[in-house]
């Protein structure tokens, strides 16, 4: 189980809300501008201290109010149980863990890993690599300690050489050229592992929800993989010097998710896009489960959206017999079906008031 309790204070339109969470399925109930995206929302800002509605955390807070605050209590292992704390003033942000201010917002998101589905969501299929990049590097940050670190290191190695590359700086370029491979190769290797990992999982789980189909993944370094890193870059200087930016790298990288060896965005039903977004994820947090015993929450915003009878139906049983705990918003009970069950935990949402059901 993740989330044990949840305090809520002026969140959007929801002013005061003490909630505590089912290990299993959430429902959250209401009419459209009731307050179920912003129940979420307050989820999401205990996790990562972040919104996924606006850029700016703070145009969340409630109106002529100073403040939002987001408290919780979470099990994190076994009996082991952790408080989290995230308060937002405009320009300020606060991060507490276990009564002491944290200043790491990775530390937060490492405690509480959280994965969120939104008709955004589909960016993972249909949107530009950087979406696919993200996903993979979610998985390997909570897999590999090491991960972040190295990361960041590979980013400012490329900030660098792509500054020196437009200012057509050859002999400080060939330094950062050393540091770029080193932490490029890392990188690009990280991924590559992951993805492995992941493709079982991925594969037994879209054999569920999309019954009959063969889904294939393949893993783009962002180079030639048949040439070392560095090979490939000096190979492509002349280029990056003369368009002034680096053209091989991890920040290049990509994966090719294929159905029936033919492009989902070509062969797929919006339905079934979600359904595959939804297996990419859910093969996410059962490897993380799986490789360090730590269960990720999930929250699907407008459950029924995009999903006709049939597909509804696959996903509502494989959640229902999962045992992970999400957070599902939705207008009624009647369109959710056998989700609303034994392991269902019900919150109705009226004007910012959440009322457990």
């Amino acid at each position: 189980m993740g989330l044990r309790s949840l305090r809520i204070t002026n969140v959007r339109n929801i002013a005061e809300a003490v909630v505590h969470p089912g290990p299993n399925v959430n429902i959250i109930l209401g009419e459209n501008g009731s307050g179920k995206s912003s129940f979420l929302e307050a989820i999401y800002i205990l996790a990562r201290a972040e919104s996924f509605r606006t850029r700016s955390v703070s145009e969340g807070i409630r109106f002529n109010e100073q403040e939002l605050v987001v408290n919780g209590e979470l099990q994190v292992s076994g009996d082991l149980d952790s408080r989290v704390g995230v308060r937002i003033r405009r320009g300020e942000k606060t991060i507490r863990i276990d009564g002491t201010e944290s200043f790491s917002k990775a530390r937060l998101i490492r405690l509480f890993p959280l994965q969120f589905i939104s008709p955004m969501s589909y960016q993972v299929i249909e949107g530009s690599p950087r979406f696919r990049r993200h996903f993979m590097d979610w998985g390997v940050f909570h897999l590999e300690d090491d991960y972040r670190t190295e990361w960041k290191r590979f980013n400012r190695c490329l900030s660098q050489r792509n500054r020196l590359l437009k200012e057509r700086s050859r002999p400080d370029l060939r330094a950062w050229d050393c540091e770029f491979v080193k932490y490029g190769t890392i990188v690009a290797g990280r991924r590559q592992d992951y993805i492995r990992k992941l493709i079982p999982y991925m594969q037994g789980i879209g054999q569920q929800m999309l019954p009959g189909k063969e889904l294939t993944v393949d893993y783009h370094h962002g180079w030639d993989p048949r040439d070392e890193l560095d090979i490939a870059l000096n190979t492509a200087s002349a280029r990056d010097l003369r368009f002034g930016f680096s053209h091989l790298g991890p920040h290049k990288g990509d994966l090719a998710v294929k159905i029936d060896g033919r492009s989902c965005k070509a062969y797929l039903s919006r339905g079934q896009i979600k359904l595959l977004v939804l297996v990419m994820i859910l093969a996410q947090i059962k490897l993380l489960a799986n490789e360090r015993n730590i269960v990720a929450s999930l929250l699907i915003d407008d459950f029924c959206a995009e999903l006709d009878s049939r597909n509804s139906s696959i996903l509502k049983n494989f959640l229902s017999d999962s045992g992970l705990q999400c957070f599902i918003t939705a207008m009624d009970r009647n369109s959710l079906g056998t989700l609303c069950g034994i392991n269902s935990t019900l919150f109705h949402v009226e004007r910012g008031q959440v009322k457990p059901i």
